[in-house]
């Protein structure tokens, strides 16, 4: 189902929006949310599970904000979670004309790639096929070569075998594209996958790393994205949303530029494990029908799926305008590895952690409701 998420992210509401475009289904049954954009007063979605078993991704539009969608009568049949690069409200502060998406090299929603591939579409000819046109390589300045043959794709960020679902925004203030990657764990544990955050001032690169983690302190879960309408007016302090724990889990996080002292944390804070997601401090969680309490999205005629993302997919349609200002011209690294394009792909950064502050309440709560922050030092050139 379609949720509408308003207010701020520490004060924030949900409603149901009853729409022909709700799905039932768990796991890879049915179709489910994977990248959701407006463009010009259109939304476009594309779904996952939109093939057997998982596969494909099939995109729809609608005109009157998700009350109705027309779906496409194509597929990409190669890619299993397409999710498209989301700039301001409405599409605002956009670096050109173009629509531009990411998916990991995998028919397959619920399982990895080696890389990632990129994708663009004229923004008045999204729901055109023969549109697309695929990322191939960098030529010898930097600049992408962009080729119609989806057999030539190449990728824009590699990381073998743990490409996995991902979500890519553009913070117009700090001038760079944050990069949320999800992964699988890399061995059997109890634990939920981890997930890296890169940044790069292109949707080609070049990219550093910003914060990795195989294990997070909490389940990570197996979306997550920084909405732009909960970016702060100077960047430097964005909202992660993620399904943790089947949760609408949000947690602040503070971007750390080069050179910048390392912030003290303040005395307000996100919590990931609410209670409700209207009263103060906030504590989000999953967003029901009126009144909105903890407990997942299960209004009839939608089935509970595994993978409540219907209130993300949402929050990311409706974020603040704006449009980009003069960007920061990075000059050094601090504290992230740059990733230095070779041929036709860009290797991934190393998956190594790095210096993260992370408060420790003198005396901790149950698990669950600790109080958390996450600092992420960004690089600037």
């Amino acid at each position: 189902g379609f949720v509408k998420v308003e207010g701020d992210a520490a004060n924030f509401a949900g409603s149901n929006i009853r729409s022909d475009g709700e799905q039932i289904g768990d796991g890879w049954k049915g179709l489910k949310p994977a990248g959701m954009l407006m463009v010009d007063g259109a939304l476009y979605l594309w779904a996952r599970n939109a093939g057997a078993n998982g596969r494909e991704c099939q995109l729809a539009r609608s005109d009157d904000h998700a009350q109705t969608w027309v779906w496409s009568d194509w597929r990409f049949a190669e890619f299993g979670y397409c999710a498209f690069i989301n700039f301001g409200q409405n599409y605002a502060g956009a670096r050109d004309d173009y629509v531009y998406m990411v998916s990991h090299d995998n028919p397959h929603a619920y399982s990895s790639a080696d890389g990632f591939i990129l994708t663009r579409v004229p923004k008045t000819q999204i729901t055109a096929r023969g549109a697309y046109e695929f990322f191939q390589a960098l030529d010898g300045n930097g600049d992408p070569i962009w080729t119609a043959d989806i057999a030539q794709r190449g990728f824009v960020f590699e990381n073998p075998g743990r490409a996995w679902r991902s979500s890519m925004v553009y913070n117009s203030a700090i001038g760079r594209y944050i990069w949320w990657q999800g992964h699988q764990a890399a061995v059997a544990t109890d634990e939920e996958p981890g997930f890296g955050i890169y940044e790069a001032p292109e949707p080609w690169g070049p990219w550093s790393t910003v914060y990795y983690t195989d294990l997070w302190d909490m389940s990570s879960g197996d979306i997550g994205l920084f909405p732009s309408k909960w970016i702060s007016p100077d960047g430097r302090t964005m909202h992660l949303i993620t399904s943790a724990d089947d949760l609408f889990a949000v947690r602040q996080a503070v971007m750390v530029l080069a050179d910048e002292e390392t912030p003290t944390p303040a005395a307000t804070f996100i919590t990931a494990t609410p209670t409700s997601i209207t009263s103060t401090p906030i504590t989000p969680t999953p967003i029901i029908s009126t009144p909105i309490t903890s407990t997942p999205i299960t209004s009839t005629p939608m089935a509970p799926t595994s993978t409540p993302f219907a209130a993300t997919a949402a929050s990311t349609t409706s974020p603040n305008g704006g449009t980009p200002s003069e960007t920061l011209q990075p000059t050094t690294t601090v504290a992230a590895s740059t990733v230095t394009p070779t041929g036709a792909s860009p290797t991934a950064p190393a998956p190594t952690a790095i210096s993260t502050l992370t408060p420790s309440p003198t005396e901790q709560p149950p698990l669950g409701q600790q109080k958390r922050y996450l600092y992420l030092p960004i690089a600037q050139r």
